[in-house]
């Protein structure tokens, strides 16, 4: 862009991009960093500023997780056959397998003379291939491997691997949708109504779904009547002797250790036993029952002896059951909150929390030491109850509160996320609310739109110890990790959001908007779609729409004419690291805000880490 001189003076202004979505005040009180509108990015955690795309979730069933493979070129010299799509290669003395991807694959060179040559894109099953490795295939030997490189890039081409690993996941076996989820001694479990059947399957993820015997007291399914919640407790004070416990709503609790399911019967309840909500604490199990009642077996440290329960009429519907610090099991109701202190029936003491406040089903979760929950003020905590009583004052959910209460109804689940310190409330349509943490304080919440509703959830720890969240939705047995893979699914994960319309230090004055530089940090080969937004988009205003195009170090910038263009493009062509990437502006305004979109489905996440403005003051006010 060729060099003005300018008389104005000349301003530079960082943006620092946090907080989140902002509801709560008006426009002129929003800082520049804030969103008014958002899809699929989070507010980051750790030493990190800025808004992250979200992360993916992929179909799992014990076996593949599709993600973790990748596609191989293998380079095979001195080939002595072809090789075809799916067949299975072993490489010596490495033993890793592999599977041939793509197209048959026919061998260039002349075999006779030892100089053929063949390239397989392929996926490698067990172990690495390694060069040097005499590859051989379901008839023999096809030759020696020269060059095994991984395939990178935002190309279909480049994943094979990762989409034929999506093809061979299985869904839970059965009909209908998962009724529950489960997460215990590191594998998933999941429940499904068995095909042609009035009963209810229990399916572990070990090599693939394999079904769990409950044969000796079948699982009576009902319609539209289950809502599973577990439990994973230990009565016997040995390690290795971790037990899952569960009810939902129609049958009898039921126990598994890892080998066998067994029911407990509650012999002191009075009319059908089908408990809907349950706690293990204290070395006591706890139900709840239509109506508002609340029992636990009476002898501590064994949960199946009910001849001497300890029991509690509340008064309102038991809505959430939550094991609280030392002693205390919180009790959550459609309306009010209590508290049941004490170890045993000579100790209990049953204390009123409050008599207004309380949870919507399914909401409650323990993150970082506090209990969070929603009800009809919105997003609260214990803490704000106390302090704040059975009043509005005790949301801590002010900044998107139109966007929770306004669909509140619809809350199907919720979740949080260890790595992230997010609590996430889950709508029926898609549409999710993830709410950020740093220690205790609220950063901000976005908004998240999978393609699938989370139906069911569950999260635990796999077979390594690290923390994954996994969930079901409609119309489908698949389960799926969330938090995981570069897509939804298979899906392009559309990420969207809309910084807040900002002044820069005067609402009246005209600026003459100059340059952008967004500072970003993600994988090579990311595009983006960017427009800069003029006084609020009011009816006749011009938005300034730039194209951009990065090769290298070098970056051209195109103007486009008002009306006729569309979101301009640039393709980020660095590595994984922060880049500069500059925008020349041409537009004039009070105010501006910017649109950033993404759309990927091969690349991972990306950090939009801050942004810088230029622009010149004029001396025209309106």
């Amino acid at each position: 862009m060729a060099k003005q001189i300018s008389f104005n003076r000349y301003y530079t202004v960082p943006v620092a991009l946090t907080g989140g979505i902002n509801e709560n005040v008006g426009s002129l009180e929003l800082q520049p960093g804030e969103l008014i509108d958002c899809r699929n990015y989070m507010l980051t955690s750790g030493g990190y500023g800025g808004y992250i795309s979200t992360a993916g979730y992929e179909r799992i069933d014990g076996t593949y997780i599709p993600s973790h493979f990748e596609s191989y070129l293998l380079t095979v010299d001195n080939c002595e056959r072809d090789v075809l799509k799916d067949d299975v290669l072993i490489g010596t003395p490495s033993g890793a397998v592999a599977v041939a991807l793509g197209n048959s694959v026919t061998v260039s060179g002349d075999i006779s003379l030892g100089t053929a040559r063949l390239v397989i894109e392929a996926l490698i099953d067990v172990g690495t291939l390694q060069s040097g490795d005499t590859l051989v295939n379901g008839i023999g030997i096809v030759g020696t491997i020269t060059y095994p490189a991984i395939l990178y890039g935002g190309n279909q081409e480049n994943h094979l691997a990762l989409e034929y690993a999506r093809s061979q996941v299985l869904e839970v076996p059965g009909e209908g949708d998962i009724l529950g989820l489960h997460v215990f001694k590191g594998l998933v479990y999941a429940f499904r109504k068995h095909v042609g059947l009035a009963t209810i399957g229990m399916y572990v993820s070990f090599n693939g779904w394999s079904e769990v015997d409950t044969s000796t007291d079948p699982i009576i399914y009902s319609v539209g009547k289950h809502n599973f919640k577990f439990s994973n407790y230990n009565f016997n004070y040995s390690s290795d002797t971790f037990s899952m416990y569960w009810v939902d709503g129609v049958n009898k609790c039921r126990t598994y250790d890892g080998n066998t399911v067994a029911t407990i019967t509650n012999t002191s309840k009075i009319g059908t036993d089908n408990p809907e909500l349950l706690a293990t604490h204290n070395q006591m199990l706890f139900l709840t029952y239509k109506g508002g009642y609340l029992m636990g077996n009476g002898t501590p440290g064994f949960p199946a002896d009910w001849t001497a329960p300890v029991e509690y009429g509340l008064g309102h519907e038991i809505t959430n059951l939550v094991a609280g610090v030392a002693s205390s099991l919180i009790i959550l109701l459609d309306e009010g909150i209590q508290v049941l202190h004490g170890t045993s029936e000579l100790d209990f003491k049953m204390e009123v929390y409050s008599t207004q406040s309380g949870a919507y089903l399914n909401t409650a979760q323990r993150l970082l030491g506090t209990v969070y929950m929603v009800d009809d003020r919105g997003l609260t905590t214990l803490e704000a109850v106390d302090a704040y009583g059975d009043y509005t004052a005790n949301s801590i959910s002010q900044k998107f509160k139109d966007s929770l209460l306004g669909k509140d109804r619809s809350i199907l689940r919720t979740s949080t996320s260890r790595d992230f310190n997010q609590y996430r409330v889950h709508f029926n349509d898609g549409e999710s609310i993830y709410v950020s943490f740093e220690g205790k304080e609220l950063k901000g919440a976005t908004m998240i739109k999978f393609p699938d509703p989370v139906v069911t959830v569950a999260t635990g720890e796999d077979v390594e110890g690290v923390p994954i969240t996994v969930f079901s939705s409609y119309g489908s047995g698949y389960v799926y990790l969330m938090d995981s893979g570069p897509s939804f699914d298979g899906g392009e994960i559309l990420a969207t959001m809309k910084t807040a319309f900002h002044h820069y230090g005067s609402p009246r004055s005209y600026k003459s908007f100059k340059r952008l530089t967004a500072e970003i940090r993600g994988e090579a080969g990311q595009t983006f779609l960017m427009r800069g937004n003029l006084d609020y988009q009011e009816s006749g205003t011009a938005p300034n729409i730039w194209n951009l195009v990065a090769a290298k170090d070098t970056i051209y910038s195109e103007t486009s004419i008002w009306g006729r263009a569309i979101y301009g493009t640039f393709v980020w062509g660095a590595g994984i690291a922060t880049n500069r990437v500059v925008a020349y502006l041409v537009g004039v305004g009070t105010n501006i805000g910017f649109n950033i979109i993404s759309s990927e489905k091969y690349r991972g996440q990306h950090i939009i880490q801050n942004l810088v403005v230029d622009y010149e003051l004029l001396q025209r006010s309106v």
